[in-house]
């Protein structure tokens, strides 16, 4: 990947005159959302600049073990330390998203900051909410696209285990662990780079997939025998929860990420949507194999968007009358999934 068409050079001069830089991330972050912006915050620390991270909400706690993870601030817990950093900075950097409806309650704020913003992202059909947009949609996650900014832009001097263990992760998780968006060759070259840090990558596996609570694995169980529901004629399956439901297993930020992906175990099947009940919507993370397009469908159905193989959006609906709702528009797309 050559990201020579942007204006480094300018970029890096801005980055070495900075006095406060800001790093934010998409709500419900992920870990492609938290690793990317992680690796960035780690970078600027090593050029001993001063900088800072801003989550919208709570992070996973699988994700909690990266470096400098514990200086997240997040803005639904402290918002008036957020604002303020918001108002002190001269350099944002929005990682992982390029709508800037996906900062919820910080987006404001954000969009009334006098800083120079630059997006760093590789969802298709970016927004103009930045000076700088650096988009390469072609690529599997975040964390691999700030990898090669960093090297490109002349920073690879310190990079070091630390940040390609925040990369790594990134790339691992955004890939469903390299089943998906990985079917390039660069994506491998940077992962045999990456493991020349010496990264572990076993543990950094387990900190992510073998880090979840006795309520999160029975709530998986629960979902596959009661909550999965298949309708072969559309190849395609659904797994609805309710509040109710979530809050019987003691439902904890990131306790549902993946299950989107399982019912694809199943032979022949080309879709699956997890729909989980929030206090005015349902929220929808869409899943395809193949040449299903769910970022189309979201975007024209669900006032969402995302990659071709994973999007996500929303319903203004009680979640019953959405999940009869959504097996109707998927019947529509039966000449394409059936």
């Amino acid at each position: 990947m050559n990201l020579s068409k942007y204006p480094l050079k300018s970029l890096r001069e801005r980055i070495e005159q900075a006095e406060n830089i800001l790093v934010t991330t998409h709500v419900n972050p992920d870990g492609d959302a938290i690793g990317a912006s992680l690796a960035l915050v780690n970078v600027f620390k090593s050029l001993k600049k001063k900088v800072s991270v801003i989550s919208p909400n709570e992070l996973p706690d699988y994700l909690t073990w990266m470096k400098s993870a514990g200086e997240i601030i997040n803005f639904e817990l402290k918002p008036d330390i957020a604002k303020s950093v918001i108002k002190n900075a001269d350099l944002i950097f929005y990682v992982d998203f390029n709508g800037i409806d996906r900062l919820a309650k910080a987006a404001d704020y954000f969009q009334n900051s006098t800083a120079y913003k630059i997006v760093i992202d590789h969802h298709p059909n970016p927004e103009s909410m930045a000076d700088l947009t650096i988009s390469e949609p072609g690529i599997g996650s975040a964390a691999e696209l700030v990898f090669e900014f960093v090297k490109q832009i002349g920073f690879s001097d310190v990079l070091d285990k630390d940040i390609a263990e925040c990369i790594f992760t990134g790339i691992m998780t955004d890939t469903g662990n390299f089943s998906f968006s990985c079917a390039y060759p660069g994506v491998w070259n940077n992962m045999a780079e990456l493991l020349s840090y010496e990264i572990d990558r076993d543990r950094v596996f387990s900190e992510v997939y073998d880090n979840y609570s006795e309520n999160r694995m029975r709530l998986m169980g629960y979902c596959l025998n009661d909550k999965m529901k298949i309708i072969p004629e559309i190849n395609s399956a659904v797994i609805c929860l309710t509040i109710k439901e979530m809050d019987r297993y003691g439902f904890k930020m990131g306790d549902t990420e993946g299950f989107v992906n399982m019912p694809f175990s199943i032979s022949g099947l080309k879709f699956s949507v997890l729909m989980l009940e929030k206090d005015d919507h349902v929220k929808l993370s869409l899943r395809s194999k193949g040449s299903f397009d769910v970022n189309l469908l979201a975007r024209k159905h669900f006032s969402g968007g995302g990659h071709k193989n994973a999007a996500g959006g929303e319903m203004p609906l009680p979640i019953e009358t959405a999940e009869v709702k959504m097996i109707e528009i998927l019947k529509e797309y039966n000449a394409e999934l059936g």
